[in-house]
């Protein structure tokens, strides 16, 4: 797992923290770190990153973006089995059906009595 990143910033090498990030979004070739008002591109895909941040931290919600599990104020019921994710923030970012697993698995370790799984789909 990595423990720091190393992105450029105005002429400079920043050491940033993962707990800093709050999402990140992939871009071709490129994912944008999402750190409160400042954006870090890093030539690395999305993919590369889920493989070496901590799972426990962050979770891929679509093909384009992660976000940190300490950043999430909300879930909204969206289109078609879709979800909106709010951050502390007030970004609102699509949690993809297609990541609906990954959705309900991160729903049941919050889930203090029943598992969520079940109360979503009733």
């Amino acid at each position: 797992m990595i423990r720091k990143l190393l992105v450029r910033s105005n002429g400079s090498l920043l050491f940033l923290n993962p707990t800093e990030i709050h999402w990140i979004e992939a871009k071709g070739k490129y994912s944008y770190l999402h750190c409160g008002k400042n954006l870090y591109p890093v030539r690395a895909g999305i993919q590369s990153l889920e493989g070496e941040l901590d799972p426990e931290a962050f979770i891929r919600i679509h093909r384009s973006y992660m976000v940190n599990v300490d950043s999430i104020r909300e879930l909204k019921p969206w289109l078609k089995g879709e979800y909106r994710v709010i951050l502390m923030d007030g970004t609102e970012l699509t949690w993809s059906r297609n990541y609906k697993d990954r959705f309900y698995d991160f729903v049941d370790k919050l889930a203090l009595a029943v598992p969520a799984r079940k109360q979503l789909r009733n």
